[in-house]
């Protein structure tokens, strides 16, 4: 009798994890996030949009050629403005087509706001962007009939910049994504941080593509599903 119990017992454990193991599901680049604006970072982890995106009448939006950049239409940032959502600036990301896109400011001064697809989606998400940095730069003026120097003038230039950031996806804090940075954000998986500190700078910085993804596989996150 008390084999036939624990027997039952154990067959019911077993069917209880199973439905916790299939009720959940790897975060990876082949997982299909629900279309539609997110809130938050919480809501994106719950894959449960906070306003689908039909709340934004004939919503629209300009990606660039890689689908990497999403600009919200004039149109649409007005219609934000007057739905529930109430503004851009409530917002932590969009998904479109299943994939998400992260809300980035680059300037907090500035009005620019856009959204980037999270390139890489794991433990470590990465993400890249192009925008422009303001460098400022001495000019030196001369005396046009003698060729002397008279002054000097600081003009600005804006330069293109690549920016590329690790994102940690169960807090949300953003780090460059340097050598150094992901050193530290491997901590926590001993063999592979052994692997990583045995290689030497330059190796490092041509396989760090390579050695966050096999990071993810090795450290998976886990979203319902």
């Amino acid at each position: 009798m008390f084999t036939r119990i624990l027997g039952i017992t154990l067959l019911f454990w077993l069917l209880c994890t199973s439905k916790t193991i299939h009720a959940q599901t790897p975060l990876n680049n082949k997982y299909e996030f629900r279309n539609g604006f997110y809130a938050s970072l919480e809501d994106l982890k719950k894959d449960a949009p906070s306003y689908k995106l039909k709340s934004i009448p004939n919503f629209s939006y300009e990606a660039d050629s890689e689908h990497n950049i999403l600009i919200l239409t004039e149109s649409s940032l007005k219609a934000l403005e007057q739905s529930p959502i109430g503004s851009v600036d409530r917002l932590w990301g969009i998904c479109i087509k299943d994939e998400p896109y992260i809300k980035i400011r680059p300037k907090s001064d500035e009005a620019e706001v856009f959204f980037v697809k999270l390139h890489v989606l794991g433990k470590l998400s990465f993400f890249y962007y192009r925008t422009f940095k303001d460098v400022e730069i001495v000019m030196d003026i001369y005396n046009p009939y003698t060729g002397e120097k008279v002054a000097e003038k600081a003009i600005t230039n804006r330069e293109p910049i690549l920016v590329e950031q690790l994102m940690d996806f169960e807090t949300g804090e953003l780090y460059p994504y340097t050598t150094d940075v992901f050193k530290t954000q491997i901590q926590g998986d001993s063999d592979l941080k052994e692997t990583v500190d045995a290689m030497s700078q330059t190796e490092l910085k041509e396989k760090m593509f390579k050695t966050l993804l096999i990071y993810n596989d090795r450290n998976p996150v886990y979203l319902p599903k």
